[in-house]
């Protein structure tokens, strides 16, 4: 099952979308109508409580995520967003020897050593991973749980496709020992498999998820009308976020201690309380307004 907006261009108008169906509501560009947004929220916060956040499911966990953009769904301007979001810019220029995506999962020097953070800040580092990473499959047409369902179908670790998945099930089969770094790092078969450090494949994941969005939103109106961005994701991105998504949550377990599920439930809290008061973005003001 595809996900997604529909846009047929969005290369006319500074990157906004002509076709795009956000609806502003003086805030933030929303996916739909009222009652729907209010079924999404309600969705969500019913398994935010302690005890309840491995009762979300992924399909819920994007329906959230798809709230209160800043700029309209599927559009240029949400590729540029999201992807600036997930793989830091600055320091990814560098590329070489320094690879650099969100500041919790940096790897420095050669690409041969990460940076030490506390579990409980790494958790919450993840979970700014994982926002930005759903919004680029929303906005490229992928399911993050049909992206999940295929990861673990074609591992041997479900029955079949198409199931919905909670973020409990993920960590049920993280807990039974799955390491999704075991193998090649950019799914080729050619490649023979090894071990490569999580934190090197999230950073390749995250460079690729923004590359491959960034070309299903290069081509022209007749390849959008064609379908293409249809293929790009279902062949290219979904693979790749299904991959990144059960990296995301093999480090959250080796080395942040804690869960899927919890990342997930703990990004949601912090991106509604920011949402809320409108200071998303580092620069729409003093998030210290935030604490306490």
């Amino acid at each position: 099952m595809s996900r997604g907006f529909e846009v047929v261009s969005d290369l006319f108008d500074g990157g906004y979308g002509n076709y795009s169906k956000s609806k502003y509501d003086g805030r933030f560009y929303q996916p739909a109508e009222e009652p729907e947004l209010i079924r999404r929220r309600q969705s969500i916060e019913q398994n935010l409580s302690p005890g309840k956040s491995g009762l979300i499911s992924l399909d819920v966990y994007q329906d959230w995520v798809e709230l209160d953009w800043k700029v309209p769904h599927g559009s240029w301007a949400a590729v540029e967003r999201f992807g600036g979001k997930l793989v830091d810019e600055e320091l990814a220029q560098e590329i070489m020897p320094e690879l650099a995506i969100h500041p919790a999962v940096r790897v420095t020097e050669g690409m041969g050593k990460v940076h030490s953070s506390p579990t409980d800040k790494l958790a919450d580092e993840l979970g700014d991973y994982l926002w930005p990473m759903t919004a680029l499959a929303s906005n490229g047409t992928v399911s993050l749980n049909q992206a999940a369902s295929t990861y673990l179908h074609n591992h041997g670790l479900i029955p079949r496709r198409y199931l919905e998945l909670k973020f409990l099930d993920l960590d049920y089969i993280l807990a039974a020992g799955h390491n999704p770094t075991l193998g090649p790092l950019d799914d080729s078969e050619e490649e023979d498999f090894c071990d490569y450090d999580p934190f090197i494949s999230l950073a390749v994941g995250a460079v690729a998820i923004r590359n491959i969005v960034e070309r299903q939103y290069g081509y022209n109106d007749t390849r959008f009308l064609d379908g293409w961005r249809e293929k790009i994701g279902r062949n290219e991105l979904e693979p790749a976020i299904g991959r990144a998504l059960l990296t995301l949550g093999y480090v959250a377990h080796q080395w942040a201690r804690t869960t899927l599920s919890e990342v997930a439930a703990g990004n949601v809290r912090k991106v509604s309380l920011r949402a809320a008061k409108n200071l998303i973005d580092k620069s729409d003001g003093d998030r210290r307004l935030l604490e306490g």
